[in-house]
């Protein structure tokens, strides 16, 4: 597998723009395109080809992706598309437009200054407002999931430019229903 670059088609998209790259995997901006001009920017999360042979944490991602995309909700980044190109798993999301909460953090401290109290209480609210969906979200069978998130933390809480917090990441999410479970003393 060829590793990915700006302005490759992957599949139906079109990467544009690596956002990240962690230990496990990428984060690209990508367009898909359709007719009559139709454009719509996504963001695609991929595995690194170092870790497609570990089936443990491929089968993590596609729980994240499987688990993410029942969700519907204001405050948590929609979910469009898991699939597979070539041997590169991914997953493709909503662009969320503004900035994590842990740069907004580290740019308000570098200039000597508090979040303001209306946007700290704003920024919990809406967070409460996913993590309480997400863990009261019923399957179709109308069976609580019991999804947990397990990884809040200030880089997967977006605060978008209009004032919308949204959730992301739910890539060791444990929902009570499906197959992710964690074995005692295993930290995730």
């Amino acid at each position: 597998m060829a590793s990915l670059d700006i302005g490759q088609k992957f599949g139906d998209y079109t990467l544009q723009k690596r956002l990240a790259r962690g230990g496990m995997g990428e984060i690209w901006l990508a367009e898909r395109k359709g007719m009559a001009g139709f454009s719509k920017q996504v963001v695609i999360k991929t595995i690194l080809e170092s870790y497609i042979d570990e089936p443990g944490l491929v089968q993590m991602f596609l729980d994240e992706g499987r688990i993410a995309a029942n969700l519907t909700h204001p405050n948590i980044a929609q979910t469009f598309d898991l699939g597979q190109v070539g041997e590169t798993y991914y997953i493709a999301m909503e662009y969320v437009h503004g900035q994590d909460l842990r740069n907004l953090l580290i740019m308000h401290y570098s200039l000597g200054q508090h979040i303001p109290l209306n946007l700290v209480l704003q920024i919990a609210a809406q967070t409460c407002e996913g993590l309480y969906y997400a863990h009261n979200w019923k399957t179709p069978e109308g069976l609580p999931a019991g999804i947990v998130h397990r990884d809040i933390s200030p880089q997967n809480i977006i605060v978008t430019f209009d004032g919308t917090i949204k959730i992301v990441d739910f890539g060791i999410a444990r929902a009570m229903s499906g197959a992710s479970k964690t074995r005692s003393g295993v930290l995730k």
